[in-house]
């Protein structure tokens, strides 16, 4: 799945105005790839990455080998079952 989503990473990452936000958040996360290449190509951005529990083993390992554990989290939900309270403005742009 990740080889799939580089390439769209990196253009979202070269085309968006990240300047103008902190934090992001990408819905259906899988491995990480889109937050690793978006946290990696801005360092000022933090983000989320939110998917099923099944996922997160995998995601933080991916993401600690790209060392943004301090930058990048996850989440565990169920986006068709969880209301998503963390979900708010002030995460600025959602990836789904």
């Amino acid at each position: 799945m990740s080889g799939l989503s580089a390439g769209a990473a990196h253009a979202i990452a070269a085309k968006f105005p990240w300047r103008d936000y902190s934090t992001f958040a990408d819905v259906g996360a899988a491995q990480g790839m889109v937050p690793v290449i978006l946290a990696r190509t801005h360092p000022h951005l933090r983000g989320t990455g939110f998917d099923l529990a099944e996922v997160q083993p995998v995601y933080e390992e991916f993401v600690a080998s790209q060392e943004l554990f301090d930058r990048v989290r996850f989440v565990a939900g169920d986006f068709f079952a969880t209301r998503c309270r963390w979900m708010t403005s002030s995460h600025g742009p959602y990836l789904a």
